[in-house]
């Protein structure tokens, strides 16, 4: 009894220190470098006249990458000062009224006819005495009368021309140069923006991966010229089967390996939702047929090649 106790002892040590080794294994999944490219292309056409960058050089953010042909915006851009220029002085004549050699004209004019209408009022207050006692005939009077409210009339008209000269213009035509000179304003604008899109400038820093078009090409809108490897954009991908899928979490650390290149701690940052088959570029004979999940962790290091396979332990 003694003999066969001891044996039942011994045998559940061994599968305990067997199980406790087996769950101690790290595990392994098979994948490769993924890389999120930035691909910076042309707002607008034009010819590329110049280009500061060479492929492999490692650029910060706001660096230029390359300037396309000015000569149309340009042009552009100068119409719309010339036309903020003429909205402004237009609206500016709305407002102050007449010149100040022409209010001066207007009032001498004033003076002159005030001037008739006093002399033709002498004249009528001294003919109607003398048709009141026969010395003239009534219509001399009548014709004295006249002359003077045509005097009088046309003194009171140039009066109130006087008045309106020193006013601006209507508050309607007002409103209407005012609404011109915004406008004109946002059409400056809108050429100071399309003048700056010639100069196509980097987002982010990172490094200048490959070069599409260079100086003397002709490129269209939203052709990339320029690829981008960001700071911070290199991930491994890997696949895991589904009886492993517990042991792994977001933020978690895993351990990315590669033949030549020293092991790198990764972050997991996405962990994929549906199941589905080995990819064909990694599975071997024993695991074409499993149902795997995509896992991704963002890599620190930026020496790292895209594609390059890689074993990732956890």
């Amino acid at each position: 009894m003694k003999t066969h106790s001891l044996i039942l002892l011994l045998l559940s040590t061994i599968l305990f220190i067997s199980s406790c080794g087996e769950s101690a294994q790290p595990r392994h999944a098979l994948g490769w470098i993924e890389a999120e490219w930035l691909f910076v292309g042309a707002p607008r056409p034009g010819w590329i006249v110049r280009q500061p960058i060479r492929e492999g050089d490692f650029i910060e953010a706001d660096t230029v990458l390359f300037n396309l042909d000015i000569d149309t915006e340009a042009s552009q851009l100068a119409e719309a000062n010339a036309r903020v220029e003429q909205a402004k002085a237009q609206l500016a004549d709305l407002e102050t009224g007449v010149r100040e050699p022409e209010m001066r004209a207007l009032q001498a004019q004033l003076k002159q006819a005030e001037a008739q209408a006093e002399l033709a009022l002498i004249e009528y207050e001294r003919i109607k005495p003398l048709v009141e006692r026969g010395l003239e005939p009534p219509s001399r009077g009548d014709q004295a009368r006249l002359q003077y409210n045509a005097a009088q009339s046309h003194a009171e008209a140039l009066a109130q021309e006087v008045i309106v000269a020193s006013l601006g213009a209507r508050e309607a035509q007002q409103t209407a140069a005012s609404a011109g000179q915004i406008a004109s304003i946002a059409a400056k604008r809108a050429a100071e923006y399309r003048l700056a899109e010639r100069t196509v400038t980097a987002k982010r820093a990172g490094k200048v991966e490959e070069i599409f078009f260079r100086p003397g090409e002709y490129v269209v809108s939203g052709k990339p010229v320029v690829s981008l490897l960001p700071r911070g954009a290199l991930k491994a991908r890997f696949f895991v089967p589904i009886d492993q899928l517990p042991q792994l979490s977001l933020g978690q650390a895993v351990t990315v390996a590669a033949e030549g290149l020293a092991p790198i701690t990764a972050t997991v940052t996405f962990i994929g939702e549906e199941a589905e088959f080995t990819p064909p570029v990694i599975y071997a004979k024993d695991t074409r047929g499993k149902l795997v999940f995509m896992v991704e962790a963002a890599l620190p290091d930026e020496s790292v090649h895209p594609g390059l396979p890689v074993e990732v332990s956890w």
